[in-house]
C-alpha cells in the first residue's frame, strides 16, 4: 500500500547527518504528493509545504522535552485516527515512545536506528541498571515495528 501521509517524528535536533536526511526525505515525499506532518524542535523546511507542523520546545531537562514531544505526537495521531491505515509514522528519534503510541493506535511504524543494538550494553553509563533496562526495552519494542532502517 502506498501511504498518502507520513508523520515524521524527530523531536530534538542535534548536530549530525540525520538532519540533512530528514530534509531530503521530506522534499522527496512532497514531490510524490505525500502529505507531511512533522514534529521536531527546529524549523527545517517551509511550514507552508507541510500538512501539519509542531515545533517542540527544547528544555534543559531531556525528560520534559520528551514528554512534550510525545504529547504533540499523540495529538497528531488522535487527529488523524480515522485515516490511520493510509498514514505511516516514521520515527527518527525517541523510537520507543513513538512505537508504543503508533502501534497502540493502529498506525504503521517505521523507525531509524542509528546504533549497533548491542552498543548500548557494551558502553555502560554510570547507571548499569538503566542501561540494561533500555537494552531490553529496545529488544521488546523494536519487534512491534513494521520496518527498521539502520546503518
Amino acid at each position: 500500500m502506498k501511504f498518502q501521509e507520513i508523520i515524521f517524528f524527530y523531536p530534538s535536533f542535534e548536530k549530525g547527518g540525520v538532519e540533512n536526511i530528514i530534509k531530503n526525505l521530506i522534499e522527496h515525499c512532497l514531490k510524490m504528493k505525500i502529505k507531511i506532518h512533522l514534529v521536531c524542535s527546529e524549523t527545517i523546511i517551509d511550514k507552508k509545504k507541510l500538512s501539519y507542523y509542531s515545533k517542540v520546545k527544547k528544555y534543559e531537562n531531556r525528560l520534559i522535552t520528551s514528554l512534550f514531544s510525545v504529547l504533540n505526537l499523540l495529538n497528531i495521531l488522535r487527529i488523524n485516527f480515522k485515516s490511520r491505515k493510509k498514514i505511516c509514522l516514521f520515527s527518527l528519534q525517541s523510537n520507543s515512545l513513538a512505537i508504543m503510541c503508533g502501534k497502540i493506535l493502529g498506525y504503521k511504524v517505521v523507525i531509524r536506528n542509528s546504533e549497533y543494538p548491542l552498543g548500548s550494553i557494551s558502553s555502560f553509563d554510570d547507571n548499569i541498571l538503566k542501561t540494561i533496562l533500555i537494552f531490553f526495552q529496545k529488544i521488546i519494542l523494536y519487534n512491534f515495528t513494521d520496518l527498521i532502517i539502520s546503518n
